[in-house]
């Protein structure tokens, strides 16, 4: 289990973009990378202007389907086939009240 924000997300973007683009054949994608390695600090609004879109720091509860809030992933790691879910805090209480009614 645990919290992601678009905050953590564009603090470990950098890191995530190396790993994704090593040894790219695509000089623009060693370009991004080089550019998020060097940024003093990381933050959404800065890994949007390097990458062009927000999509590397975007967060969605997968049961409401809001973005850009804290969520928690639950279940296995993301991998092809696992079984993972991301949930928004007011997803999580409703999910305890449906428990709690037992």
């Amino acid at each position: 289990m645990e919290l992601f924000t678009r905050q953590k997300l564009a603090e470990n973007v950098s890191e995530h973009w190396n790993r994704t683009y090593a040894g790219s054949q695509w000089s623009h994608k060693r370009d991004i990378g080089d550019k998020l390695s060097s940024a003093p600090v990381l933050n959404p609004d800065i890994v949007r202007e390097i990458i062009g879109n927000d999509s590397w720091t975007e967060t969605r509860c997968n049961e409401c389907d809001a973005k850009n809030i804290p969520v928690v992933q639950l279940g296995e790691e993301p991998d092809y086939e696992s079984s993972t879910a991301y949930v928004c805090r007011e997803c999580l209480e409703k999910a305890i009240s449906l428990i709690n009614r037992d």
